[in-house]
């Protein structure tokens, strides 16, 4: 049977062929632009990940929208540690093979995870849209016995249709092959039902509920996503958005009264990655800041334990490679705290022209290269658009990079990048010359990412290149 019909609506470029053309070239010797990614970094903030949801025992979904590859997929499920020991049951551990999709055409792209056994859990974490359930079946009656498809719901005529379509088809005997997330809006009002839309979420979670009428599905938990928190500027605000995530949850489950007198089992997914972040601040202090928020999480962590039937689980992504939007969160305590040198992605440009009655440059990536998004108002990068890292600048260094101010990118349009010296950080500015390949910082890594087939991968930790030599490439997946 056929698992996917993206190749055809989506072919990918061939890795074996990109090898033979780069690896072990020097970054100053590719095409611009090119996504860049310092596999150094990558693990590291994995494993941080990892560590933290394993020494708060709680669950972990990796998101893979931020990259769409097999290969950081790989990271984010088993870290740098490749003799990670297998998961204890939901929600006392990290690695559940859980992930989270945000196409199809994600989900599909995860086989090869899939057959070595590394995914079993699959949750398309985007409102059910009616299209999708043919291939997303497909998925599923490949012959993977160990893999298990939630989707997301906020509307009852999404689980209506679900259900008529399941029933027409033929599935062998399981115990709920499919799961249902109801997805609640805690505050960011992209999509969900809200907790004051009490009529319709009271009819869903019965909906859901009664599932068991329905052969391959069951009612799985809730699922919230804090977006809102990317405007957080200090830890507090982000454990107070997780606070109201796993509260609102909390408030949904109490429409599911047949599933708590049974004591069936549910999860509350909670998350996005400055939440996910600013939780590994418990993991180094026991009172963080005497902070009411902390104090308030460990309460309902310790409500939560007397209620064994629901397990909390974390989703998050773009904590893999951060961005800027990261970084200004400042959602770590010091000296936990995310620096510009932490961010794994860069984007390889080059110069353009010059202009140097306006002290302006010219490169060559714009908004289809490096996102649409600037710097929040509250950030030290606002109205900008990515950040010059100081690699491949000729000066000697004396501690202050480019990355903590110098060129940035101050315009964009579709294939242009304007970028202009912040002459407040430091009066020498460096000549840029026409051809000089620059490495950007890009604000958001999901939208700059998009606009690349495959990632350059560079290790700043091996060898004496400093980052600068292709290890590999990653090949990532196209399309919905």
């Amino acid at each position: 049977m056929e698992t996917s019909d993206t190749p055809l609506f989506y072919p990918l470029a061939s890795r074996e062929r990109l090898l033979e053309l780069y690896l072990n070239k020097p970054l100053t010797e590719l095409p611009t632009p090119a996504a860049i990614l310092d596999l150094a970094l990558v693990r590291r903030n994995c494993d941080r990940m990892l560590d933290t949801c394993e020494a708060l025992g709680v669950g972990f979904r990796a998101h893979v929208k931020t990259h769409k590859t097999v290969e950081l997929t790989r990271y984010q499920l088993l870290g740098s540690k490749t003799t990670r020991p297998p998961a204890p049951p939901t929600g006392t551990a990290i690695n559940t093979g859980k992930v989270c999709v945000s196409t199809i055409a994600e989900a599909e792209a995860l086989i090869p995870l899939i057959e070595e056994g590394i995914i079993n859990d699959i949750l398309y974490a985007f409102p059910l849209p009616t299209s999708a359930v043919s291939r997303l079946h497909k998925l599923l009656r490949v012959p993977f016995p160990n893999l298990k498809i939630s989707v997301m719901i906020d509307n009852y005529q999404q689980l209506s249709y679900f259900c008529d379509y399941i029933q027409q088809q033929e599935l062998p005997p399981s115990d709920g092959e499919y799961g249902i997330f109801i997805k609640i809006d805690a505050g960011y009002h992209r999509c969900g039902i809200h907790l004051t839309e009490t009529h319709e979420l009271d009819n869903l979670v019965q909906l859901a509920r009664n599932l068991a009428d329905v052969d391959a599905l069951s009612f799985k938990g809730i699922y919230t996503h804090s977006g809102n928190s990317y405007s957080s500027a200090q830890p507090d605000d982000a454990v107070w958005l997780i606070v109201e995530e796993i509260e609102s949850a909390l408030q949904a489950l109490e429409y599911d009264v047949d599933g708590e007198a049974a004591g069936t089992p549910v999860v509350i997914s909670v998350g996005a990655s400055p939440t996910a972040i600013a939780l590994e601040n418990f993991r180094y202090f026991s009172d963080p800041g005497n902070s009411t928020a902390f104090a308030r999480l460990q309460q309902l962590q310790q409500q939560l334990k007397t209620r064994p039937r629901i397990s909390l689980e974390i989703h998050a992504g773009v904590y893999t490679t951060l961005d800027l939007q990261q970084v200004a969160t400042n959602v770590l305590a010091s000296p936990l705290t995310h620096k510009v040198t932490s961010i794994a992605l860069t984007i390889l440009t080059e110069v353009a022209s010059v202009y140097d009655r306006r002290n302006e440059v010219l490169v060559n990536v714009g908004v289809t290269g490096l996102g649409r998004e600037p710097g929040k108002k509250t950030s030290e990068w606002e109205s900008v658009w990515g950040v010059v890292s100081d690699w491949n600048d000729e000066r000697p260094h004396t501690g202050m990079c480019l990355d903590e101010g110098g060129w940035v990118v101050k315009k964009l349009s579709q294939e242009h990048g304007i970028l202009g010296w912040k002459t407040e950080v430091d009066e020498r500015r460096p000549i840029l010359s026409i051809g000089k390949k620059l490495r950007i910082f890009p604000q958001h890594a999901c939208i700059a990412g998009a606009g690349y087939g495959w990632y350059f991968i560079v290790d700043s930790d091996d060898g004496g290149d400093g980052g600068s030599i292709v290890k590999d490439v990653w090949v990532r997946c196209r399309g919905w």
